[in-house]
């Protein structure tokens, strides 16, 4: 087996696991896409992070210069347009990630307001020991909150 032989099979293990990696990707911008719940987003982060490290690995054999030169046009264009796609998909996806987050910051922070306005409404115990009343204000029925930590 010669070394072009040797370098065109780690560089189609390399293309091999960005494709891998960029359909995750897009599975995981559709779930980000979708608003509530974010099923099977758990089960993608820990394929995509497994694979990262692999990737990385690869990227680290093939990191000599001279390894692509020596590689078949063919694979070498097969990698470059795998790359640019995987890219492309990572910048949707950080945009995606970044939008989530902005929502969740939001949600909280209303969350947070209503909290501290009702405990302002709240009674409490004045110096007499008696219960203290704010002014007469409309009953407000207590509001049940769940919030999802999948991101």
């Amino acid at each position: 087996m010669t070394q072009s032989m040797t370098n065109d099979k780690k560089v189609s293990k390399l293309v091999g696991i960005i494709g891998r990696l960029s359909k995750l990707i897009q599975e995981e911008n559709a779930i980000l896409e979708q608003p509530g719940r974010s099923d099977g987003l758990r089960e993608i982060l820990q394929e995509k992070q497994n694979l990262s490290q692999v990737y990385e690995q690869q990227i680290k054999i093939l990191d000599d210069e001279n390894t692509l030169k020596q590689v078949d046009p063919e694979t070498r264009r097969r990698l470059k347009e795998g790359l640019e796609n995987f890219h492309a998909l990572a910048e949707e996806n950080q945009f995606r990630l970044m939008a989530r987050m902005e929502a969740t910051k939001r949600v909280f922070s209303v969350i947070q307001e209503a909290a501290k306005e009702y405990h302002g409404s709240r009674s409490t115990y004045g110096n007499s020991g008696s219960v203290d009343q704010p002014i007469r204000q409309a009953y407000s029925q207590p509001v049940s909150v769940g919030v999802s930590q999948d991101i």
